[in-house]
């Protein structure tokens, strides 16, 4: 995942100061993102994940609250999966569908990797062209994830929709949900966050 960053960064030639350069990169070379995802270490790092779950009777879920800026992103995202998959396992997903809950909580902040370190690494609050340019990092994962043809339509949804709220008052469509617990799975609906999003947002 490190050298996946890496890669991401060197051909995306991002210095990082307006949105229009995140869009110019995605747009120069739209082939360059296809093959950045190294599939079959995301897929070891879900199954270890999933199954250490399972394979517990009390799941112990032990979040540092202490992380680095450098490992941020990637400590977050195992977070992040880690409490999804907790959540899912008590509203009974099954395993296919808790893989590609797992995949697309580790790739959810994947745009995130093309924002510019300092924004990422500030310690005080954030402008409004800069908030708005983080804001960015949720279309750009999922333009990265869903030109992989290898991936789930829905795991490029997570990374799409994890900001969307319950109200309406997410980014970047401003989706809403039903505010109930999501057993059930929705393919799509107008309007509506995927379930696996929802799921997503919480943890």
């Amino acid at each position: 995942l490190y050298a996946t960053t890496e890669n991401i960064h060197k051909m995306s030639e991002i210095r990082g100061d307006t949105m229009s350069n995140l869009h110019q990169a995605m747009k120069k070379e739209p082939e360059a993102f296809r093959d950045l995802i190294v599939l079959k270490d995301v897929q070891r790092i879900v199954v270890e994940i999933v199954n250490s779950i399972l394979g517990s009777k009390e799941t112990l879920i032990n979040i540092s609250t202490i992380k680095s800026a450098k490992n941020y992103i990637f400590q977050h995202s195992i977070d992040t999966t880690v409490l999804a998959i907790a959540l899912a396992n008590k509203l009974k997903f099954n395993r296919n569908e808790l893989d590609e809950l797992a995949m697309g909580c580790l790739l959810h902040d994947l745009g995130m990797t093309l924002m510019p370190e300092k924004l990422i690494n500030k310690a005080g609050m954030l402008t409004a062209k800069e908030y708005a340019l983080i804001k960015e990092h949720s279309v750009l994962g999922y333009k990265i994830l869903s030109s992989n043809p290898n991936i789930f339509p829905i795991v490029s949804q997570v990374a799409c929709q994890h900001h969307e709220r319950q109200d309406g008052s997410g980014y970047p469509f401003g989706f809403s949900g039903s505010n109930e617990k999501p057993e059930k799975a929705i393919l799509y609906e107008k309007g509506r966050i995927f379930r696996n999003a929802e799921i997503a947002t919480v943890a």
